[in-house]
């Protein structure tokens, strides 16, 4: 079978014909169910997602339809499966692999839509428990969103409730396909919320689990862009401004009452 028959079009567009969709945050979700099942797409769903999306009359594939193991293990085990990643990983465009995961019976999927346990959102909640931070890092998340990406070539990744009208601004009026460039900018974004979370479990539990400790062996930070200058140092220069994912105080918090957009010196001033 060639590319094609997999919903590759001559462009790399891709038919979005079978997505998997596993969140937390149900922010949007019945909307973009909505959006997948006006284009006929085959909807696999994790327990918590599946019972939202039913409530809204959206018809899903209970995920252990797929898999050959129920959910265990509290929930710490779900998607973790070969059916799982299989379909994800498999290169559309090489027929060995399509040949290799369809003599085991797996369909490959054309879109995961996935995001995260709130673990930073605990973190900054001082009466956390270790035991609550513990559950909340979250395994089968980062990993599907990990396959996704890499595979972005065949899958359309969706990390986060925010991209959900992007893709359907794509889908709707190219009959429920996704370009090749949005595929690939979405996989970047995708490792970017996976470095991120992971680097606010390392610091998280480095600062719980030994506070006594005067230096750890790695130091990472984890910014979010905060403003786009007017301009940098120079007029003829780009520049941004991050802000430090957990901290308090600072500029971030500060609000610009009036006045033009503040350039980088400006902002350095501000500050000094």
């Amino acid at each position: 079978m060639s590319k094609e028959d997999w919903g590759l079009d001559s462009q790399n567009r891709l038919k979005v014909r079978r997505a998997l969709l596993s969140v937390y945050d149900k922010t949007g979700l019945s909307e973009f169910g909505t959006v997948l099942k006006n284009h006929g797409v085959e909807i696999v769903a994790t327990g918590g997602t599946q019972a939202s999306l039913e409530r809204s009359g959206i018809k899903t594939i209970p995920l252990e339809k797929i898999g050959h193991f129920p959910e265990m293990l509290d929930g710490r085990v779900k998607t973790l499966q070969p059916e799982i990643f299989a379909g994800i990983l498999a290169r559309k465009p090489s027929s060995d692999h399509m040949k290799q995961i369809s003599s085991h019976g797996i369909s490959p999927f054309d879109m995961v839509v996935c995001n995260f346990y709130a673990f930073e959102e605990a973190a900054q909640k001082t009466n956390s428990t270790e035991q609550e931070l513990i559950e909340l890092i979250d395994i089968g998340g980062p990993s599907l969103v990990r396959a996704s990406a890499k595979n972005f070539e065949s899958v359309c990744v969706v990390p986060a409730s925010k991209y959900y009208p992007e893709i359907q601004s794509e889908m709707d009026p190219s009959g429920g396909t996704v370009s090749y460039e949005t595929r690939r900018r979405l996989a970047l974004s995708s490792f970017e919320i996976v470095s991120a979370y992971d680097c606010a479990i390392y610091s998280t539990l480095n600062k719980r689990l030994y506070p006594q400790k005067s230096f750890s062996g790695s130091f990472f930070i984890s910014a979010r862009g905060f403003e786009v200058p007017k301009y940098g140092e120079n007029p003829d220069q780009k520049a941004m401004i991050y802000a430090i994912n957990g901290a308090k105080g600072g500029i971030p918090e500060w609000k610009q009452v009036f006045g033009d957009t503040r350039s980088y010196n400006n902002h350095l001033d501000v500050a000094s």
